[in-house]
């Protein structure tokens, strides 16, 4: 077919391949004029992707945004029945993510072995100073006066929906009796949390 060129400004008759490379150029295309639907397979690869262009609004839901950790290997003796913190940490998530968590508390019983209920602590999921889980352990087991066994006391939890902002996290303990439980002992068993920002 013989190439024509149209009063009206319109050229016809080049085939597929008419033209010579390089003769279309970015300045030649009309704004807007190549869409998805013009892409091939694997035609964007890494090195097309510009820095920072996929964000968590594009991720899908159950993505994990980000990661904290904290390991507390300060040890925790008791000489009251109070409640101590074995673990904490924040994260600050976006609105509407959700936070998933996983915690271990290394807690040691101190040879007192009177009674099952000496040899128990409560332990206490708090998030920004508000207990929302609360679990409970028996360390009967020991083997004498002199001796103790560490255990590790390990949950997860997944918060509901939350508003943008910071939240705080943190494990506690509280042994039913005085002196009957230390925690993260003499530092070489350390208690440890992970939080994780979860796309909704």
């Amino acid at each position: 077919m013989a190439i024509v060129i149209n009063g009206s400004g319109t050229v016809t008759g080049i085939s597929v391949g008419g033209l010579p490379d390089g003769v279309v150029d970015a300045g030649t295309l009309a704004t807007d004029s190549v869409d998805s639907a013009e892409l091939i397979d694997g035609s964007i690869d890494t090195a097309h992707i510009a820095t920072d262009q996929i964000t968590s609004a594009i991720l899908p839901a159950g993505s994990v945004i980000q990661v904290v950790s904290e390991l507390n290997n300060t040890a925790l003796v008791w000489t009251d029945g109070s409640q101590q913190t074995a673990v904490t940490d924040s994260i600050t998530v976006q609105e509407g993510n959700k936070v998933f968590m996983s915690f271990v508390g290394a807690l040691s019983n101190e040879s007192v072995g009177t009674g099952a209920w000496n040899d128990m602590a409560f332990l206490y999921l708090y998030q920004d100073g508000s207990s929302i889980r609360e679990l409970e352990h028996d360390a009967y087991i020991y083997v004498n006066a002199s001796n103790h066994r560490v255990y590790n006391v390990a949950g997860s939890h997944l918060t509901g929906a939350l508003s943008s902002g910071t939240y705080a996290f943190s494990l506690q303990v509280d042994p039913h009796a005085a002196d009957s439980f230390s925690v993260n002992r003499n530092g070489s068993h350390p208690s440890s949390m992970i939080l994780m920002e979860i796309q909704v």
